[in-house]
């Protein structure tokens, strides 16, 4: 965890980002009911598993799950450094799977949906969706995209509370595997 910040403040954080993601995870299960929007994602599928960065509560959560990966031997050392051969793919993939699923950061929970974020300086919607679940031509409405603007305006201020001198700070996944394996 980042030093100079009261443990406390930072336990309340990580309780209330955990909170958060099972928010995240009910909202994307409402969403995806049957009737509406048909991923084609299914397990094994890694295509939008490409290297990233995460904020910092995030990367503390990655972090300790691999480190407790390590220590109860859920997977080996020697796949966490295969991982980290690849440099076009996530550190975390073990045959197309992800060793750390149950903790994964909130942008691997949202990947391969139609997303919506809000553009305030340009007054539009942005749209994001894997090529995969993308119908050609198709002419996405508002109800059938999932708008992850409140998730990400929660997450960042979970952030400033968790590390307020670290708030812009980014970690590479990369770069926890390797402090992992340390």
């Amino acid at each position: 965890m980042p030093n100079n910040q009261d443990p406390t403040d930072q336990a309340e954080a990580l309780r209330d980002y955990l909170t958060l993601r099972q928010r995240l995870d009910r909202e994307i299960s409402n969403f995806l009911k049957p009737g509406t929007v048909k991923l084609k994602c299914a397990p094994g599928c890694d295509s939008c598993c490409v290297p990233f960065s995460l904020c910092e509560i995030e990367a503390a959560v990655v972090l300790d799950a691999l480190n407790r990966g390590l220590a109860e031997e859920t997977f080996a050392r020697a796949t966490l450094e295969e991982g980290l051969v690849n440099e076009k793919t996530c550190a975390l993939l073990d045959e197309g799977r992800c060793l750390i699923y149950p903790q994964r950061p909130i942008i691997c929970r949202t990947q391969g949906l139609p997303l919506a974020y809000i553009d305030h300086e340009r007054e539009s919607i942005e749209f994001s969706i894997c090529p995969k679940n993308d119908e050609a031509g198709r002419e996405w409405r508002m109800e059938e995209l999932f708008l992850m603007d409140p998730f990400n305006a929660s997450l960042q201020e979970l952030n400033r509370q968790f590390a307020p001198s670290l708030a812009g700070r980014r970690s590479k996944i990369r770069d926890l595997v390797r402090r992992a394996l340390a």
